[in-house]
């Protein structure tokens, strides 16, 4: 008897705690935070805010770098923490094989240049020359085999010399003639000496080579290592030395633009409906205690996901389906990239209001 009173005081002990709760609850409509020990801090919440966890990230996102190629590591020309530009240069790989390539092609390149150049020009001048005294001459020995034979053979038909000797003057005139025409032929083919064919093929040889330079230039920048956006190097992972690979995953270095900061936040699927950009939002973290971080919804991604932020509760539900959203913070925060942190959107903003809100987080 006596545990059965026991048991019929807790229930009712029970049912009263539950009615003030309750009674507590329809005064001031909020609920208790589960997500983190940062969002316990924060004891209740309104009913219109939407709570999702984050990670914070660079404006820019962290870039991953690697090389196009495998290789060895020849030097790493930063250190983390180091502010670079666009374009600027990291590291490098051993690259006497791609030198060797390059070194190769600029000389094929340069003979092909040699050989189109001269085809282009025709023969030098001093070929010219000595064609053309060939010409001169022939043509002299021509006339005056010409006129011989002529007089011969008035000779010849005087009876001063025998008839013989007038058919030996003009076989002497044509074999001159002969000679001339080869001479003239000669110089014709000194002064136009190379036909279009020739010269075609010699550009097209040239354009060959000029590209085997631009691949060989080409793969000896894949042995360098830039800088996609300007920002800070975050994580150097490689050092001079060590080899790296594409078919193993882990980047080079590691940069991002960290000068603002966005939390990539995955708001759960019940909450979706209620979330847009220019709503005001905050974070709060761990290791900042109550402090909170005030910022905007800037972005809403337009398809749903997988969850990949974990919270630590034993009870997370890893399978849900999750929408990302970006938070833009405001000023310059002491978060870090991928630190874990709990995002508030109020979700009660009116559709003007956000697209002032967003309006505003736009402007420099």
């Amino acid at each position: 008897m006596k545990q059965l009173a026991v048991i019929v005081l807790l229930l009712a002990l029970a049912g009263g705690a539950y009615y003030v709760l309750r009674q507590e609850l329809e005064k001031n409509p909020a609920v208790l935070l589960d997500s983190s020990p940062a969002a316990e801090q924060v004891e209740m919440r309104p009913a219109r805010m939407a709570v999702a966890p984050g990670v914070v990230e660079p404006v820019s996102e962290e870039r991953r770098l690697g090389f196009e190629v495998n290789g060895v590591v020849h030097e790493v020309m930063v250190t983390e923490g180091q502010p670079v530009t666009q374009g600027a240069l990291l590291a490098t790989l051993r690259d006497e094989e791609q030198r060797a390539a390059l070194a190769a092609a600029e000389a094929e390149a340069a003979a092909a240049q040699a050989e189109y150049d001269k085809l282009i020009r025709g023969a030098r001048p001093a070929e010219k020359s000595e064609a053309w005294a060939a010409v001169r001459s022939a043509r002299a020995i021509r006339d005056q085999a010409l006129k011989e034979a002529k007089r011969r053979e008035q000779l010849a038909a005087q009876k001063h010399i025998a008839p013989e000797e007038a058919d030996r003057a003009w076989k002497d005139y044509r074999v001159a003639a002969e000679q001339y025409e080869e001479a003239r032929q000669r110089f014709v083919l000194v002064e136009d000496m190379f036909r279009k064919e020739d010269i075609a093929k010699a550009s097209f040889q040239l354009q060959s080579a000029t590209a085997r330079v631009r691949e060989a230039e080409a793969a000896l920048a894949k042995t360098r290592l830039r800088a996609t956006v300007s920002g800070t190097v975050l994580r150097v992972n490689r050092k001079a030395g060590e080899v790296f690979s594409l078919f193993y995953d882990s980047p080079v270095i590691t940069i991002g633009n960290i000068a603002t900061l966005n939390v990539r936040v995955e708001v759960d699927e019940k909450d979706v409906a209620r979330v847009r950009a220019g709503q005001p939002a905050y974070v709060v973290a761990d290791a900042y205690g109550d402090t909170r971080f005030e910022g905007t919804v800037t972005r809403v991604e337009l398809v749903m996901g997988k969850k990949h932020t974990r919270t630590g509760d034993p009870a997370e539900h890893m399978d849900r389906r999750v929408r990302e959203v970006l938070v833009t913070l405001r000023g310059t925060p002491p978060l870090v990239s991928g630190l874990r942190v709990d995002a508030y959107i109020d979700t009660g903003t009116t559709r003007a209001q956000a697209a002032e809100t967003t309006r505003g987080a736009q402007q420099p």
